[in-house]
């Protein structure tokens, strides 16, 4: 039993360590319409502390965060990490955000 629960434990670390982060644009709906990074997230900044429960539901999970500038996006972390989220990183633009999607 006890081999089987290592096992499962490791497994888990395993899978883990080889996720992709979180991509979250919180630019307007506008923008993201326009253009956005494949698999991103669209929660406007404006929004994150009513909606981020909702569609952010692992507050330890890597997420970065992206907008036009950066400005937005440094807000939004602000708001996040006051909402209690803790592996956020701000990589400013959507040219960033896509050398980060996924394929």
């Amino acid at each position: 039993m006890k081999h089987s629960i290592l096992t499962l434990a490791l497994l888990f670390i395993s899978c883990a360590s080889l996720a992709q982060p979180l991509l979250l644009d919180v630019r307007t709906q506008a923008e993201f319409d326009e253009d956005h990074a494949k698999g991103a997230i669209h929660l406007p900044f404006n929004e994150v502390k009513e909606k981020a429960a909702d569609l952010l539901p692992n507050k330890s999970q890597e997420i970065k965060v992206y907008c036009r500038s950066g400005n937005r996006a440094g807000k939004a972390i602000s708001a996040l990490k006051a909402l209690g989220y803790t592996n956020l990183e701000n990589i400013r633009t959507l040219e960033n955000a896509k050398q980060f999607a996924q394929p």
